[in-house]
């Protein structure tokens, strides 16, 4: 055990120690085992760390939540996750104090789930959504969990029910994007939230999304460095990810009639002033039937990203810059499917047993084929 997850472990002991003679203490958990095998043209599964070798460690974690009530109103949160992708690093996810007021009415302030997806609050927690893993083609998001303060407002109306957030915050440290480990600053970050729910049956989920970021540890930073370096800091600042600011919208819906369900999920994406960041739209169809404790479910999804070619204007053709920039224009070019045949089987209580195929392809030449197998144990407690 690293002196981190010790420290961690210690930490929770002296909170658990000190909460129960005053507070009321929860403790849930969660965790999965996933094992998985790439195939076909690619290295790895596109955005993952799949590839032709038996994996049984990527996707499988353990992580516990502890809630501590200190009174009518103020309670303590933390969720601690350790995560095979990073060695098993125990980590805090979460770390919030929340207050629940009258009519409704909340906040939290600390670390907390940024809220990029409908699944988001639940990313780590398999037990709780149907697939093996949220869709990938739309799920590809690096940045999980900010520091931050959120409002809420919960309302019901009849049948109806309705959920908002606003959240304001920043975060600085590592992310995973694609596997990919990036260093990652984000500031004055405004997320907004909205969710609609009718009898159970009908859910309509809108947010929109300001994070400023900048962000270092990518293949890019080698060329950018060059550009500095040769005299031209200002078309270097625009291949750079340096306090750029993004918008990032989404749209999610669900039809549930009981056995068969339906989830669809839409994003869009864009930067100003990163030249190498192409505007993205993202988004997966998945449609599911309830038979027992059998639920088989399909998925399509799909990526698509325009570059923006028009910075190449700033390069004569026979500038030896030239094609470094095309290159790293185009490898943000996207035009990929992802086709999904998935099978949960709830065979026990408060555990799952998962399996999935994954058939990806593109129509970007440089984008390889490739499959993922993969098989898991979920559960909750």
């Amino acid at each position: 055990m690293s002196l981190k997850s010790k420290t961690l472990v210690t930490a929770v002991c002296a909170l658990l120690l000190a909460s129960s003679a005053h507070a009321a203490v929860d403790i849930s958990g969660f965790g999965q085992v996933v094992v998985g095998q790439a195939g076909g043209d690619a290295a790895l599964f596109p955005d993952s760390l799949y590839d032709d070798n038996v994996d049984w460690k990527n996707e499988s974690l353990f992580g516990v939540q502890i809630n501590a009530s200190l009174n009518d109103t103020v309670s303590a949160v933390g969720q601690i996750v350790a995560s095979g992708a990073d060695d098993f690093e125990a980590d805090f996810a979460w770390a919030y104090i929340n207050f629940a007021f009258e009519n409704g009415l909340g906040m939290k302030l600390g670390r907390q789930r940024l809220a990029f997806y409908r699944y988001s609050d639940y990313l780590d927690v398999g037990y709780a959504y149907p697939w093996i893993r949220p869709p990938s083609s739309v799920y590809t998001a690096g940045l999980r969990n900010v520091d931050g303060i959120s409002f809420n407002y919960a309302h019901s109306f009849g049948s109806w029910n309705s959920y908002a957030q606003f959240l304001y915050g920043g975060y600085e440290g590592d992310v995973k994007v694609g596997g990919v480990v990036q260093q990652q600053k984000t500031e004055n970050l405004m997320s907004f939230v909205w969710e609609l729910d009718y009898d159970s049956w009908a859910f309509l989920r809108l947010s929109y999304h300001l994070p400023r970021n900048s962000v270092r540890g990518v293949a890019l930073d080698t060329l950018v460095d060059a550009l500095i370096a040769d005299g031209r800091p200002e078309l270097a600042s625009r291949l750079a990810t340096d306090g750029d600011t993004a918008k990032f919208f989404e749209i999610a819906g669900q039809v549930d009639l009981g056995n068969w369900f339906v989830n669809a999920e839409f994003t869009s994406r864009k930067r100003e002033n990163a030249a190498h960041f192409s505007d993205k739209q993202d988004w997966y169809t998945s449609v599911g039937y309830r038979a027992g404790a059998f639920t088989p479910l399909l998925t399509y999804g799909h990526r698509s990203g325009d570059p923006q070619l028009e910075f190449l204007d700033e390069f004569a053709p026979n500038d030896p810059f030239y094609n470094r920039v095309r290159n790293a224009i185009l490898k943000d070019e996207l035009d990929d499917s992802y086709i999904s045949a998935g099978l949960r089987w709830d065979f026990l209580s408060n555990t799952a047993l998962k399996l999935d195929y994954t058939r990806f392809s593109s129509d970007i030449s440089t984008r390889l084929d490739a499959h993922l197998i993969s098989a898991g144990v979920v559960f909750s407690f």
